[in-house]
Parts: C-alpha cells; sequence; structure tokens
C-alpha cells in the first residue's frame, strides 16, 4: 500500500511516524515499511509517502488508519503495464517498420528544468554511449535518475525512444537539432525493460521533481487509469506549484474517449498529433472527451494542441538521425516550446505568468486554429450547444474585473414561435473501467480485456448519436443522473439505453412503466452480453499485484437489471452469448421472451459460451440456431419498446453500413411506429 501524509519529511522520519500509530492499534499488526519495488536516490530528500506492506491482517487496520491524524490517504500501490502496440495509419506504415512507435511503447519519463540566467552552463541526458563531442557542447553534463528496481543500462535504450524524445527537445545535433538545445534536461527512468512500473516510482520521481524546483514535466506516455488516487493527485500538486506539465493524448485514435492519463486532467497541457497536412488531425491521435468526469457531469475536449506527430526528425541511439511517428513526437515538440517562453520570462514574471493556464492560453492564442479536431463534423460536440430547446447549466463566474462599467447581454437571439419537437432522452447507466473489471463488449476482440471509453453520446457512441440527429431529427439530452431526476417525462418521445452496465433502483423501474403506458414514451434499448459461467470461470484472473483474484462486475452489459426493466412488458433476453460475424452481431445476447403481437427479426447465431477470455476454443455445427437479435412491441394505448441485442451496431469501432440500417429501422420504428 501507499501511506500519504499530509506534509513532508523524509523517509525514514514518515516511516518512524507511522510505526508509531500502528503501535496504538488494539493489537500488534504485522506489517513493515519496506523499499521492495521502490529506489530512493536520496534519504533526505522530502517525500509524503511510504509504501507499506500489510501481513496476514485485517482489512479493519487499513480502515482505522485512513482515519488517524495527519494520514491523507491509504491505497494500492498499483502496478503498471505499458503495451507495445503498433498505429494502423496507413501512411505511416509506408516508410518502414520504425515509424510505427505509439505512446505505450516508452519507459521514460523527462523534466525539463528551465534555468533563464545561466543557459551557457545547461546541461542534458543522453541514454546511449554516444560520441558527446559530436552531439553536444562540451560543458553540457548528463543528469539521470532511475527509480525502477533494474540497473541502469547505459549502452541500450531499447527501441529509442526515451533519446528520440530528449533529442527533439534538447538535441544540439546539427542535422536534427532540439527546440531548446540550451535547457537543463533532467531524465527520469520509470519503466523497466518489460515496460513495467509502480505508482510509487512515478511518485518519486514527481516528488523529486518538486525538489528540483523543475519548470516543464514532458509525459509521453499515459494510461487509461485515472482513478489512480495518488498520482493523479500528484500531478495536481506539481500544477499547484507551477509546473507546466505537458502529456501525450495516446494513439488510440480515431476512438473518441481515448485520451490517457494524465494528459485529460484540466491542468495539464494535452498534446495531440498532426496528421500528414497542417491542417489535419492525425488518424491515431486520440481525442476526447475526457472520460473521467463523465459519471458525474460531463467530459470535456481534448487535446488542448496539437503539434506534428507523423515523420518527426529526431536522434537516435546510433549517433544519426531518425523519423518517428506518434503524439509521443508531439509532446516534447510542445515542451520545447513552453521551455522557450519560460527562458524569456524574469523570475518575477515567472513567478506570475509560469504555469499551465497562461501557457495555455498562450499557446491557444497564438497557434493556427484547425477547422475542427473531428472529423465529420465541423462543431463541437457540445450537448448543449446543439439544440434550441436545451437550458444551459453552465455558469460562468467573474472573480476580478477591470473595468466594472462594462457589461455583457448575454441574450444573443430572442423572438417566440411554434417548434415542432421530437425530443430524446439518451439515458446511460454505464460503468467502465478503472471504476472496476468491466469486461469488453466485444469477445471476439483480443487486445484490450477492459471496456474503458464511456459508452458515451460522444465517446465510442459518437457515430449513433449523430444519426439520432441527422437521420431521426431528434433533439438529444443525456441524462447523468437517475430516472427519478426526470421532472416531466411527457416531454420526451424515445427513452435510448445502450450497453447498460449499472442497475435500476425499484422507483426507477416504475417510473419507466408508467411513462410508456401513460405518456407515450418509446423505449429502445441496445443491450450486450451477459453469461454467469462465462465470467465467473473463464474471464477472472489472479493480479500480482494487488494479490487478489479479479471478477467482472457484469458482462458486456447488465442483462439480469435490463430483464427487471422490461419484464413489465413481456420482454426478456437469454444470459448466452451470441454472435454472427458476417452481420457483425459481435458477442451479444439474444431475444427469448415477446408479448404476442411483436414484430421479430431472427438471425442464425453461434453461441460463443465456449470462449476463454478471448481464445476461440471451438465452435460445433450445433451451436448454430436461429435466434431473435431484434423486436419491436406496441404497447396497448402506449409507446413502443424496441429491443437489439448487442451494442455493435452503435459502436464505433465495429460499426458497419449494415448495422447502421439496423440500427435507423428500430430507431424509426420508436419515432414513428412502422418502418
Amino acid at each position: 500500500y501507499i501511506v500519504s501524509f499530509t506534509t513532508y519529511d523524509t523517509l525514514p522520519a514518515l516511516a518512524s511516524r507511522l510505526d508509531n500509530v500502528l503501535a496504538t492499534y488494539e493489537s500488534p499488526v504485522s506489517a513493515s515499511s519496506s523499499s521492495l519495488h521502490r529506489q530512493i536516490q536520496r534519504h533526505n530528500i522530502p517525500t509524503d509517502f511510504v509504501v507499506w506492506h500489510l501481513h496476514d491482517m485485517s482489512l479493519s487496520v487499513i480502515r482505522w488508519l485512513r482515519i488517524q491524524p495527519g494520514i491523507k490517504s491509504i491505497v494500492r500501490n498499483r502496478r503498471l503495464q505499458l503495451t507495445s502496440l503498433t498505429t494502423t495509419d496507413p501512411t505511416a506504415a509506408r516508410q518502414g517498420t520504425h515509424l510505427h512507435h505509439l505512446i505505450h511503447m516508452p519507459f521514460l519519463m523527462f523534466s525539463v528544468i528551465v534555468d533563464t540566467f545561466t543557459s551557457s552552463s545547461a546541461s542534458w541526458n543522453y541514454m546511449d554511449d554516444w560520441d558527446m563531442s559530436r552531439l553536444r557542447a562540451k560543458n553540457i553534463t548528463e543528469d539521470i535518475v532511475n527509480w525502477t528496481d533494474e540497473p541502469l543500462l547505459r549502452d541500450s535504450d531499447g527501441d529509442g525512444h526515451g533519446s528520440f524524445v530528449a533529442g527533439i527537445i534538447a538535441s544540439v545535433h546539427p542535422a536534427c537539432p532540439g527546440i531548446a538545445p540550451d535547457v537543463r534536461l533532467v531524465s527520469f527512468r520509470v519503466f523497466t525493460s518489460t515496460s513495467a512500473s509502480y505508482t510509487s516510482w512515478l511518485l518519486d520521481a514527481l516528488n523529486f521533481a518538486l525538489f528540483l524546483d523543475v519548470d516543464v514535466l514532458n509525459f509521453s506516455f499515459g494510461g487509461p487509469d485515472f482513478e489512480d488516487a495518488p498520482f493523479v493527485d500528484k500531478i495536481h500538486e506539481c500544477a499547484a506549484n507551477g509546473v507546466v506539465i505537458v502529456s501525450a493524448v495516446g494513439n488510440h485514435g480515431p476512438q473518441y474517449g481515448s485520451v490517457t492519463n494524465p494528459a485529460d486532467q484540466i491542468d495539464v497541457l494535452g498534446v495531440g498529433g498532426l496528421g500528414l497536412s497542417p491542417s489535419t488531425i492525425a488518424r491515431f491521435s486520440a481525442r476526447g472527451q475526457t472520460l473521467w468526469e463523465i459519471n458525474s457531469g460531463y467530459g470535456r475536449v481534448k487535446p488542448d494542441a496539437v503539434a506534428p506527430s507523423m515523420f518527426v526528425r529526431g536522434l537516435s541511439g546510433e549517433n544519426t538521425c531518425r523519423l518517428m511517428n506518434g503524439t509521443s513526437m508531439a509532446a516534447p515538440l510542445a515542451t520545447g516550446m513552453a521551455a522557450l517562453v519560460l527562458s524569456r520570462l524574469t523570475p518575477s514574471q515567472r513567478s506570475t505568468f509560469g504555469h499551465v493556464g497562461f501557457l495555455k492560453g498562450l499557446f491557444l492564442q497564438t497557434a493556427t486554429r484547425l477547422p475542427s479536431l473531428y472529423a465529420a463534423w465541423v462543431f463541437v460536440l457540445w450537448d448543449f450547444s446543439l439544440f434550441p430547446t436545451s437550458f444551459s447549466s453552465r455558469w460562468n463566474t467573474t472573480m476580478r474585473s477591470t473595468d466594472p462599467d462594462n457589461t455583457w447581454q448575454h441574450i444573443y437571439e430572442q423572438g417566440a414561435g411554434r417548434l415542432d419537437i421530437n425530443q430524446a432522452l439518451a439515458a446511460l447507466p454505464s460503468a467502465m473501467y478503472p471504476s472496476g473489471y468491466i469486461p469488453h463488449d466485444n469477445l471476439h476482440q483480443q487486445v484490450d480485456p477492459f471496456d474503458s471509453q464511456g459508452d458515451h453520446p460522444h465517446t465510442n457512441f459518437c457515430d449513433f448519436f449523430h444519426r439520432l440527429l441527422s437521420h431521426h431529427h431528434l433533439f438529444v439530452e443525456v441524462l447523468t443522473t437517475d430516472y427519478t431526476c426526470v421532472g416531466d417525462w411527457s416531454l420526451y418521445g424515445v427513452l435510448v439505453i445502450a450497453d447498460p452496465e449499472d442497475s435500476w433502483f425499484p422507483s426507477e423501474v416504475a417510473l419507466v412503466d408508467a411513462a410508456v403506458r401513460r405518456h407515450g414514451l418509446s423505449v429502445l434499448v441496445i443491450a450486450d452480453w451477459f453469461n454467469p459461467d462465462l465470467l465467473r470461470h473463464h474471464m477472472s484472473f489472479w493480479d500480482a499485484t494487488t494479490l487478489s483474484t479479479w471478477q467482472p462486475v457484469t458482462g458486456g452489459a447488465n442483462v439480469p437489471a435490463i430483464n427487471t426493466l422490461l419484464a413489465g412488458f413481456g420482454v426478456g433476453l437469454s444470459s448466452h452469448v451470441w454472435s454472427n460475424v458476417e452481420l457483425l452481431y459481435l458477442s451479444g445476447s439474444a431475444i427469448i421472451d415477446l408479448p404476442d403481437p411483436s414484430f421479430v427479426l431472427y438471425a442464425n447465431l453461434t453461441q460463443d459460451t465456449k470462449k476463454e477470455r478471448g481464445v476461440d476454443m471451438g465452435l460445433f455445427k450445433e451451436d448454430v440456431k436461429e435466434m431473435a437479435i431484434a423486436a419491436m412491441v406496441q404497447i396497448q394505448s402506449g409507446g413502443r419498446v424496441v429491443v437489439y441485442g448487442d451494442s455493435s451496431c452503435v459502436d464505433s469501432s465495429t460499426v458497419s453500413q449494415m448495422e447502421h440500417g439496423m440500427v435507423s429501422m428500430c430507431g424509426y420504428y420508436c419515432v414513428k411506429g412502422y418502418v
């Protein structure tokens, strides 16, 4: 565990404080403050946490320790694993095998210290045994800190990612010079040669950066775990102390909701990648909305800025120049720019303006504005700016005004008239990683076992959201609360429930039933797979870091909850996993209970129950059955209930034109009552 304190001290002092607190517990605590998985370079450097090992004790001691004075938090020391992936961008592929490096390949984190007045004695770090007389000035020295538990190898930089990023910032090679060659560049190694790390390593590195009074931090890596509280809090602390943090957004584009942490944080400058044309976004560049706000509000547009990311020229480990692709290459370009800006400020100016807010605003004002961050739409995906009927819940507070006599009239245009409205309410009781082990909706997908894109109209359901706008002419409101917060159900024509992982309260089920029968509300449910045997016996795994078994909290969708919601209408889904690859019906459910009369669409489906964690164990002919995949039910004197058994039809990662037609058919029946 990571035990964080409210104050800084040396590591031995904090370990002693922890022992003194544990000595007051009602029974002896079998635990130790250990340096396992933690390399302390200097024990006199201030730190605010201890890595604590609890042996054969009840977890009640953790609950007790959390409320003790001086203890800030106690969380598991998470093990981070970066996977090596390659971009699927065809324009990048044709240049050679060394041009496919993505954000998950590096094992280095860099921090840039800009010394405004002593640039002639600047230094920068190198990772390989280069000919230093060629590559740097003779008065520059190396500065490197290894925070991992394996020895530092100076004769190898793996794939050369770290050397390349360092060179973009501070290289003096005449053929591939860096943006800011006179900065002092400190290199923190926080990933091993197997791309593994621990939260404690990152915290030690960030604490040391604060100790060194670092000006700019560059992150050319990231991950989906925005709930790693100690790391997120430390990023906030760095930003509050005037450290400008620049982070690559990742290379999981063009999917929406794919921005990695820490680039998704508001106090971090998230940098995406430009395409081959300076007016386009690279296809592999990740983009918002950010995910960590979705459960309690609404995500934000990211990246904040974009920089060249394709065929970027930089240093290799062989004393030559090379080309690389990825947002990892775009981030150090912005870092170098930030270093140059800060180097032009006086000490008093830097104390006032040397923070991420000023530099983010400066970059946004001076950068060239692109037509759109998004591939197909020229407007920002802002739910409160799309419809004339929406009432904005956003508000702005002016803390200080230099000219109080000026007033801003907020009314852009006013008038009155009749507006014919088809209103839809998108209710998404969804859960996602890292809040829990939420398995992927598509069991045929073997790259990422976690569902981590939010299942939101402005992330991986974005295409479906816009089809509701353009094809069905619906005004769509996204519900971020439970159903009891909806004041008047008669204002809405369609309730869209897509891939729900959460459940409903009995009061919510009763509200939906009453709205359908009394107010003519139509309900469109897009479900997914659920199989208890598969979840219990084939998808759990032992996590060596947390020393616990990870068990999925639900399937691709919470089918038992859906069945409870629809039970009053006589509709039910199966607990088996069914697929038809030709239809792109990938790991869905099947409809097994329907009232009479109903309109039903059947298809030949194959049971996927015999798949073990994405590995095809073999399917047999007798497993192919004709099953119902879509059903349309007209409720007497009420609205309509439409159910489709798989969410692949609305997920932008697997959608096809054929599936668009099925969704359109279901949506059209909800609105019009016929197909």
